[in-house]
Order: C-alpha cells, then sequence, then structure tokens
C-alpha cells in the first residue's frame, strides 16, 4: 500500500525524498529532523529542506517543545493544494507557449515549412473560400476566374454582393477573367483586365491574398484547396502584377474599377 501511495504522491508532484518524509511523518507522527530523517533514510540537512518544501505546500507544521523543534503532519486532505499548484503551473506555461506561438509561426513560414493546405468542394466550399479574403483584411488581392462560369453557380445578386462588400471594407482588387461580350462596367477600388478566352483561357477561380493562395474549378466539378505559404503566395503574386503590368504587350482590354462579380 506504501509503494502505491508513494508513487501517486510523486505523480502528484512530490519528488521522491519529499514523498519519503512526508510518510515519515504520516507514520510517527511529531518528531525532530533528525529522528525523521533516520525514518526517511535521509540525512538531515536534505531532510530539513524536504520538510521547508512540506510546509509550504500545507502538508507539515513545526512547533518548539522545550529547546527542541518538532515537525508534524498536516491532513492529507492538503493534497489537493499539490494539483491547484499544478494547474496554476500548467496555465502559466499554456500562456508562456500561446505568447510565442506567433512568432514561432513566423520563422516556421520565413523558412520555408510545410504549407499549410485546406481543400473543399461545392458551391459552399468556393464561397467559404471567397469569403476568407473579406475576413482577411488585407488591403488588396489578386484573383483570376471565368465570369461566365460563376453566373452558372451564383446568382447575380450573389456576386455583386461580394464585391460590393469587398469594396466597402477598402480591399483592392486586381482581376484577370473571361467573360462573353463586353468588359464589365467600372464600379470603385478594382482594376478588371478582361482576358481574350480563345488566347487565355480560365476555367478556375484563383485568389492571392496576404500569405494565402486559393484555388477552385469551376467548370464541371467544383473542388479547390487554400494554401498558407508565404512564399508561394507571394510567386503567385508576382505572376499576377507580370499578367497585370503588361497589357499593353498582350493587347487586353483594362477597366479600371470593379465589376459585378
Amino acid at each position: 500500500m506504501l509503494t502505491k501511495l508513494s508513487k501517486q504522491l510523486r505523480d502528484f508532484g512530490l519528488s521522491e525524498n519529499e514523498v519519503s518524509v512526508y510518510i515519515a511523518l504520516l507514520q510517527d507522527g511529531s518528531d525532530t529532523a533528525a529522528n525523521i530523517a533516520k525514518k526517511a533514510k535521509l540525512n538531515r540537512s536534505t531532510t530539513y529542506v524536504q520538510l521547508d518544501t512540506l510546509m509550504n505546500y500545507g502538508l507539515a507544521s513545526t512547533f518548539k517543545k522545550g529547546k527542541k523543534t518538532f515537525f508534524s503532519p498536516e491532513s492529507p486532505h492538503n493534497v489537493k493544494r499539490l494539483i491547484t499548484a499544478k494547474i496554476e503551473e500548467l496555465e502559466q506555461e499554456r500562456d508562456n507557449i500561446e505568447s510565442i506561438i506567433p512568432g514561432l509561426d513566423e520563422l516556421y513560414t520565413s523558412t520555408g515549412g510545410a504549407p499549410d493546405v485546406k481543400t473543399f468542394e461545392g458551391a459552399e466550399g468556393l464561397k467559404t473560400m471567397r469569403e476568407a479574403i473579406i475576413e482577411s483584411n488585407v488591403d488588396a488581392f489578386y484573383m483570376l476566374y471565368n465570369a461566365d462560369q460563376l453566373y452558372e453557380i451564383y446568382e447575380p445578386d450573389e456576386l455583386l454582393n461580394f464585391s460590393q462588400r469587398r469594396a466597402k471594407k477598402g480591399i483592392y482588387g486586381n482581376g484577370l477573367y473571361n467573360k462573353k461580350g463586353k468588359p464589365f462596367q467600372k464600379v470603385y477600388n478594382q482594376k478588371m483586365l478582361q482576358l481574350d478566352r480563345k488566347k487565355f483561357p480560365i476555367d478556375a477561380d484563383i485568389y492571392v491574398y496576404g500569405d494565402y493562395v486559393s484555388l477552385a474549378s469551376t467548370a464541371g466539378k467544383i473542388v479547390g484547396i487554400t494554401i498558407h505559404n508565404k512564399q508561394i503566395a507571394e510567386s503567385m503574386r508576382t505572376l499576377f502584377k507580370l499578367g497585370m503590368e503588361t497589357k499593353n504587350y498582350l493587347n487586353l482590354k483594362v477597366k479600371d474599377g470593379i465589376s459585378d462579380k
């Protein structure tokens, strides 16, 4: 039984020496440090250290009897204090860890850590992917899309609502798109470049914002992924900038403003 109790006390946070001294106190009651040391099979100086710790835990107390100092065991119910202390220590460690995670995450990403990838399917998944842009609070983003395919997936009012909320939040859009007929009309806070579908066909939705890249097929089955990786996002942004800045060479139709997408 003592072996089991000793192990449980160690599991609660007491050291092996503290357990030995506390068990000795419980078995024989009040005694001097010298006698407790003999029972616990420890030297006197070590025993004094353990007794001091046990008193801090509320598991021991001391009193004078004549010229001698005696130590007594306190109620085993005070063992609960060990759990409270352990919980407080774990909570402090949790807070410390949470405080350094942003810095560690930034270092992890900047040194080429494995990208965080999320997958989705269907129109609702595509909507979630698009909503993440607005929730990100970035200043600007880049997009590549087929407007005609999006009109088959969403109602025009849904697409217009997305653009209006994005513009209201001050997120500037830079877009390359396919669309039958005339380019979109000018709307505030976005630059759109219409591509000739015969030369530059698009059958997917691609968004680049912050450290994220989202890609989804919009022809046939809708499936997509969102990748969180700084290097990939920067490289994709470079491709978009190249396309936006070479409009004269490509003979693209340019519209400054936002579309009804």
